[in-house]
């Protein structure tokens, strides 16, 4: 696993692909995170934008962690009650967050033990509308030697929030003070698909430009892997 700052040279690394930034060395360190030494001294901050903050309870960064101990927990439960050997994938419905896993564990185990005997296929909703933390269900009849319950992730992002954005901005504003000093700082703002913690729709071109700040020159949102490039001043 990358640490922080490798995380955040591996983003630059790319958006120096897709974007022209002015000529000069380039400084890895900290606060800000990339200073480039040319005609001016820029300094870049490096961000990512997570949909939630990671302590919010409904947050991404929490659910998904909550979401694979709890299917893993499900299947020891179906197991020790003596059901044959199936699988199944699961997805989660993102807007009914987990909030008692043990409960939630028991209720899947339930399920599996009602549907056990089915063809491989896609459940039907109605089998498990008693757990509304559901939002698919795949079960395969004959799993290998070695039965396996999965999370599988569900897609049903939603557009970014230009309010949520300038939070963002506004944070990295307080921070700046204990920046080294630099003629001018830029605020790259990493959303990352890969991460479903981060991961929404772009289509604020326009509105991205409204974007304000008292101490970047310039707001940068990048979509990696696209190349993707929405600017704020």
């Amino acid at each position: 696993m990358l640490t922080t700052g490798e995380t955040e040279r591996y983003y630059f690394e790319m958006f120096l692909r897709d974007y022209p930034l002015p000529s000069g060395d380039i400084e890895y360190g900290d606060k800000p995170d990339i200073i480039l030494a040319g005609e001016r001294r820029l300094g870049i901050e490096i961000t990512r934008l997570y949909v939630q903050d990671g302590d919010v309870p409904g947050s991404e960064q929490v659910q998904s962690k909550l979401r694979d101990s709890l299917v893993a927990n499900a299947q020891r439960l179906y197991e020790r009650s003596g059901g044959k050997p199936v699988e199944l994938s699961i997805g989660f419905n993102k807007s009914q967050p987990i909030l008692d896993k043990v409960k939630v564990a028991h209720q899947i185990a339930a399920f599996a033990n009602r549907v056990r005997d089915r063809e491989t296929g896609q459940v039907p909703k109605r089998e498990y509308k008693d757990i509304p933390e559901l939002q698919f269900v795949y079960l395969y009849a004959k799993p290998g030697r070695v039965a396996t319950w999965r999370v599988m992730q569900v897609h049903d992002h939603g557009l970014m929030s230009l309010e949520r954005l300038q939070e963002i901005v506004a944070r990295k504003e307080v921070s700046a003070a204990q920046y080294k000093a630099c003629d001018s700082y830029w605020l790259l703002v990493i959303v990352d698909f890969l991460d479903a913690a981060q991961e929404q729709e772009i289509r604020l071109q326009q509105r991205v430009r409204q974007v304000q700040s008292r101490v970047f020159e310039k707001v940068l949102v990048y979509k990696p892997y696209f190349g993707h490039i929405f600017e704020g001043k």
